[in-house]
């Protein structure tokens, strides 16, 4: 199964490290050298390292959730903005 990266993320080597600069939407999803763990860091603030996944895919469903749940909770405080639509573009 192969896995597609959402619109905007590019990876260093197939299969590995993936990026966005997207300050909303992107972050950074690799893997330790260590354990072989993936992980996922937002460039959004308030949304911290999400750690220990057994796959990249994993890694970004992660992240895409934190983003949704990070979008919920501007809705909820009235910002309105892009973030809301932009965690549903994560989902490939």
């Amino acid at each position: 199964m192969t896995f597609e990266l959402p619109e905007g993320w590019t990876e260093a080597t197939p299969g590995g490290l993936a990026t966005s600069r997207d300050p909303v939407l992107g972050g950074i999803i690799d893997q330790t050298i260590v354990t072989g763990e993936w992980f996922a860091i937002a460039n959004r603030p308030g949304i911290g390292p999400l750690e220990g996944f057994k796959n990249r895919a994993a890694a970004f469903a992660a992240l895409q959730q934190a983003l949704a749940t990070a979008g919920s909770a501007d809705q909820l405080s009235g910002d309105e903005s892009h973030h809301n639509q932009g965690a549903k573009q994560l989902n490939p």
